[in-house]
């Protein structure tokens, strides 16, 4: 008998890879925030109790379209560059933000429909190969862009805190 595993859409895939952005990059700028953020964290926890759920999920994503926006002016590869667009998943009308760098979109879209290779994006890809690579380009090029520009640096800040706001606000619903 053959068993019906369900597969991840492409939503949730790119979905994943951008909260292990979030959360790679978010560790790695901790110190940093901490410094900036250390007296804000119990403003927000109780203002996030008064924000509708849908205002808070707004807030996320202007936050990281904005991030998005920045880094595609200042990153030094164009295949790194991101767009943010409102999709359905399948099966769904409720329709969710989804980011995705052109790297992903090209390598997408020269896959068949009959090809059973699913390339996680949430899961790391064999070491050497192209995709791989290119993740790990695309993480070092964020790292780095961070360090170097603090614009960047607070537009990133933003984002997690609204990041943290939504999560927050889901929590306690």
């Amino acid at each position: 008998m053959k068993s019906k595993t369900k597969q991840p859409t492409l939503d949730q895939i790119v979905r994943a890879t951008i909260m292990l952005f979030v959360m790679q990059f978010g560790a790695l700028s901790a110190s940093k925030a901490q410094e900036s953020a250390a007296g804000t964290v119990q403003d927000e926890v109780a203002a996030v109790e008064e924000i509708p759920i849908r205002q808070l999920r707004r807030e996320l994503d202007t936050a990281e379209k904005d991030f998005f926006s920045i880094f595609n002016k200042i990153n030094s590869d164009n295949s790194f560059d991101t767009k943010c667009k409102r999709v359905a998943s399948l099966g769904s009308r409720k329709k969710e933000q989804v980011c995705t760098p052109k790297f992903i979109r090209l390598h997408e879209a020269s896959l068949t429909s009959s090809s059973s290779v699913v390339d996680r994006w949430d899961l790391p890809s064999p070491s050497g190969s192209r995709m791989g690579m290119k993740k790990t380009q695309m993480r070092e090029e964020i790292n780095r862009l961070l360090t170097d520009n603090e614009s960047f640096m607070q537009v990133f800040q933003s984002y997690a805190s609204a990041k943290r706001a939504y999560e927050t606000g889901m929590q306690n619903q």
